[in-house]
C-alpha cells in the first residue's frame, strides 16, 4: 500500500468516525426529549458561567467565602438585606428555601420566611416563618436573638426527601418537591402517607369549595382530582406523578418552542410536618413559583389531618355550623394585635367575602383552612388576599379556650380539650 492510499484511508475512517459520533449525539438528544428527567438538589452545580439575554441588568454581590460556604447552592437575591450592628445580613434562596444569613451563620431557613419592612431608618423588620412571625430590630443585639425561635428542626420520626424535576423540552422549567414523609414507627404513618399524597396531587389543580352551613358560606377542601392511579405510599411514584402533570400543564399552554418561553418557569411545592400528636398531624404547605409577569406567587398555609379517625381537619370537623361570624370575630381581634396586619392596612373580612368581576360583594363568604397547633386554632391569609402583594402571607392564631363554644365534640376530642 503506497503512501496515497494510506492517507486516503485515514481520511475516511475519519469522517466515518465524525457521522457515526454525530447519529450518536442525535439518538441522545431524542431520547433526552422524549422523557422528563428527575435529578437529585445535591447532583445540581453552577459554574457560573451561564448566559442569558435577559432585560435586566445583572446585580453582583462581592459575598464573603465563609458565607458561600455556610449556604452552598444558593442564589442571592442581588440585593443586600440590611447592615447592623457591624453584621451584614443577607437574604438568599435556592429551588426549595429562603434564608437569612450573616457571613458566620444561618439565622433562619424556611421555604416560608417572609419580611416586612416597619422601618428603613430603625432597620426593624417582621420576619414570618409559618404561623410564626417576630418584629426584629437588627440594630439590637438582643432582639436579633429572637430569630431563634424562629427554626425549625425536622420532627422527629419524619424524613425529608427532595425531588428537583427539570422538564426535557427546556431545561429553564422546573417543579421542585419537598415532603416530609412519616417512618414506619410513627403511629399510622400509613394514613398520613396517603393523605400527604391527596393534599400534593390536589394542589397541582387547587383545591375543592364546599357548603359549610348555608348555601352563601363555603370552605375549601382537598381532593384527589387528577385521577391518580398509582401506589399512594410509593414516594417516587407520587413526585413523578406532581411533576409530569405541571410539565404537561406548561406544553399545553406554552408549547414545546423554547422561544415561547420567559427566562424562567417553575412551580415549587414544600410539605413540611410542623406539629404531631398521638391524634392529629399538622404540615405547613408552602407554594411558589412563576409562571411569567411581573412577580411570581406564594401562598403558606397549615393544614391538619386526624390520622385516627382519617379525616382532615377542616371548617365542619372543627366549628359548629351557624357560628362562622362569631368565630371570625376572634379571629379578628387577634388581627388587629398583629403589627403586619396594622402595618400593611389589612381587612380579614376582605379575605372572607367574595366579590364578582367589578369588586362588588355577592354576600357569599369562602371560610379559610383551620389548622391545630399547640397554641390554638391557625388560620392563614395569602398575598392579595387581604393586603397587597409585598405585605405577604398572614397567620392568625386563636387559643383554644377562647374557642371552646363554638367547637364540635369531634374537634374538642382531637384536641383533647374535655
Amino acid at each position: 500500500m503506497n503512501k496515497r492510499h494510506i492517507i486516503t484511508t485515514i481520511i475516511i475512517a475519519g469522517l466515518l468516525t465524525m457521522i457515526l459520533f454525530a447519529l450518536n449525539i442525535d439518538s441522545k438528544e431524542k431520547s433526552r426529549t422524549n422523557e422528563w428527567a428527575t435529578q437529585p438538589l445535591e447532583e445540581e452545580t453552577y459554574d457560573g458561567n451561564d448566559e442569558t439575554e435577559d432585560e435586566f441588568a445583572e446585580v453582583l454581590i462581592d459575598l464573603p467565602d465563609s458565607l458561600n460556604s455556610i449556604v452552598e447552592g444558593y442564589s442571592w437575591s442581588g440585593e443586600l438585606f440590611c447592615t447592623a450592628g457591624g453584621k451584614d445580613y443577607y437574604f438568599a434562596e435556592n429551588l426549595f428555601s429562603y434564608a437569612l444569613c450573616t457571613s458566620d451563620e444561618v439565622l433562619v431557613e424556611d421555604p416560608s420566611i417572609d419580611y416586612v419592612n416597619l422601618d428603613t431608618i430603625q432597620q426593624t423588620f417582621i420576619i414570618s416563618v409559618g404561623e410564626k412571625s417576630i418584629i426584629v430590630d437588627f440594630a439590637d443585639s438582643q432582639s436579633v436573638k429572637q430569630l431563634s425561635a424562629l427554626r425549625f428542626k425536622l420532627m422527629p420520626g419524619f424524613k425529608c426527601q427532595r425531588w428537583s424535576n427539570i422538564a426535557d423540552f427546556n431545561d429553564r422549567v422546573s417543579c421542585p418537591l419537598e415532603i416530609d414523609y412519616p417512618i414506619s414507627s410513627v403511629a399510622n404513618n400509613h394514613y398520613i402517607h396517603r393523605w400527604i399524597a391527596t393534599v400534593a396531587l390536589a394542589s397541582i389543580t387547587g383545591p375543592t369549595r364546599i357548603p359549610v352551613s348555608s348555601p352563601s358560606i363555603f370552605t375549601n377542601t382537598w381532593k384527589n382530582r387528577i385521577g391518580y392511579k398509582g401506589n399512594l405510599e410509593d414516594a417516587d411514584a407520587i413526585n413523578k406523578c406532581i411533576s409530569g402533570n405541571y410539565f404537561k400543564n406548561i406544553k399545553k399552554e406554552w408549547g414545546t418552542d423554547e422561544e415561547n418561553y420567559p427566562p424562567a418557569l417553575f412551580s415549587s411545592l414544600s410539605l413540611r410536618a410542623r406539629y404531631y400528636t398521638d391524634r392529629y398531624v399538622t404540615y405547613q404547605m408552602a407554594d411558589r413559583g412563576y409562571g411569567g409577569g411581573a412577580h411570581g406567587w406564594s401562598t403558606v398555609e397549615l393544614v391538619s389531618y386526624d390520622h385516627i379517625n382519617h379525616q382532615e381537619v377542616g371548617w365542619t370537623y372543627l366549628f359548629k355550623p351557624g357560628c362562622e361570624n362569631q368565630v371570625l370575630e376572634l379571629f379578628e381581634k387577634v388581627a388587629e394585635t398583629n403589627e403586619q396586619y396594622k402595618h400593611g392596612n389589612a381587612s380579614l373580612w376582605a379575605g372572607v367575602m367574595l366579590t364578582d368581576q367589578d369588586g362588588n360583594q355577592t354576600g357569599e363568604m369562602l371560610l379559610p383552612q383551620p389548622a391545630l397547633t399547640p397554641d390554638g386554632v391557625c388560620i392563614s391569609f395569602q398575598p392579595y388576599s387581604i393586603a397587597c402583594h409585598a405585605a405577604g402571607s398572614f397567620h392568625f392564631t386563636v387559643p383554644y379556650d377562647k374557642l371552646k363554644p363554638y367547637l364540635t365534640d369531634r374537634g374538642k376530642w382531637c384536641i383533647g380539650l374535655k
